[in-house]
């Protein structure tokens, strides 16, 4: 009866993957691989989350993290929707203001902005520990806010921006510092 409980699709749904090493998730076989396969199949958010990140970072596999990252998303994970977030201010001008636009939504609630910073670690030491393969990663930060006088008060550094009053910048100096605090994280190892 336990192994029938243990197989069942709802503790597949359910387990929590705090301690799974996501970062090894693409060099998986196995019996691992099968758990974390069942796991996506249950729709387990932690497990869509972390192979939308495996995908997207190290595969370079938009279409696949896109599903998975959606879907965990849709059904409530906050660093899904992050990800996504990032992923859209990665990739270029027609998806940018999309990005700033849900990064900004996301920073603007207390409750959402404490939220963003553990995601923003957890990106940070993902992307220390995997092999990121991703052009868009690997060809540096893009500047999301066009204004010159915000990237003036933005070349200052970002230990300045913390005594800065924060309306002095619009939403995309919002996001080029969230993208700052992840380029710098990955680099200052």
């Amino acid at each position: 009866m336990f192994k029938e409980v243990a197989e069942s699709s709802n503790v597949h749904k359910c387990i929590s993957l705090d301690e799974f090493p996501m970062a090894a998730l693409h060099d998986m076989n196995g019996d691992a691989r099968s758990f974390m396969d069942r796991c996506v199949a249950s729709e387990n958010l932690d497990a869509l989350y972390m192979l939308g990140m495996v995908e997207y970072f190290s595969c370079d596999n938009l279409d696949t993290a896109l599903t998975c990252l959606n879907k965990s998303a849709r059904l409530g994970h906050v660093g899904a929707y992050y990800i996504i977030t990032i992923i859209l201010l990665l990739s270029g001008r027609d998806f940018k203001q999309k990005g700033v636009t849900l990064l900004s939504t996301m920073k603007s609630s207390r409750e959402y902005r404490e939220k963003v910073k553990y995601y923003r670690e957890v990106l940070i030491k993902f992307l220390r520990l995997a092999t990121t393969r991703n052009p868009k990663v690997l060809n540096g930060r893009p500047s999301c806010c066009s204004n010159a006088r915000h990237r003036i008060l933005e070349t200052n550094g970002l230990s300045l921006v913390g005594n800065m009053d924060d309306s002095l910048f619009c939403d995309a100096c919002t996001c080029d510092r969230e993208l700052a605090y992840i380029f710098e994280g990955i680099c200052s190892i």
